[in-house]
């Protein structure tokens, strides 16, 4: 019991690691850079069940809060991308009820489809605190904060199956030995 509990200790310390990074990876962009935070998101919802990815992404988000440098740009506290941020904790409770509903963990089509759905509601969630935290109209949220993303967000949704299914086969292995 104590290894496997030290083994998720570990493994969601990682993930709040590469969460990290990939938000420093950014080529800046208007007032939203371009990240591979995204990637990671993706990433961790279709590999880490609910309550791991929960506490993954409640204790990033906390880190950002109290003042640690880990959102995009090194930024931290209340950002115009804090509703994005919001939004991965939201699209755990999406995920992992389309999950449970439709058994989708096995079909990379479907789960395709289910993290394009979580990308509309981080993409609203977004949009709506940056248009408050702006003071923009809502068209102006969107082609400033989502449309210039949206192909590239769509792209790392695709690359995130393909590593998922490879860390997968590689958690398979693991596991036997």
């Amino acid at each position: 019991m104590k290894n496997k509990t030290i083994k998720q200790l570990v493994v969601n310390a990682m993930y709040i690691a590469l969460l990290v990074v990939s938000s420093f990876i950014s080529i800046p962009i208007n007032q939203i850079p371009y990240t591979l935070q995204t990637l990671v998101v993706f990433i961790i919802l279709v590999n880490v069940d609910f309550k791991n990815s929960l506490i993954i992404f409640i204790l990033y988000s906390i880190m950002g809060l109290i003042g640690l440098p880990v959102f995009s740009s090194f930024g931290s506290g209340i950002t115009p991308t804090l509703g994005f941020i919001f939004g991965f904790v939201i699209s755990v409770f999406i995920y992992n009820l389309f999950n449970y509903i439709i058994k989708i963990n096995n079909n990379k089509y479907k789960i395709v489809i289910v993290l394009f759905i979580c990308l509309i509601i981080i993409d609203i969630c977004g949009s709506l605190f940056f248009m408050m935290y702006l003071d923009y109209n809502f068209i102006e949220s969107i082609t400033i904060s989502v449309l210039p993303y949206i192909l590239f967000d769509i792209i790392k949704m695709i690359i995130a199956v393909i590593i998922s299914n490879r860390l997968k086969k590689i958690e398979e292995k693991y596991d036997e030995v």
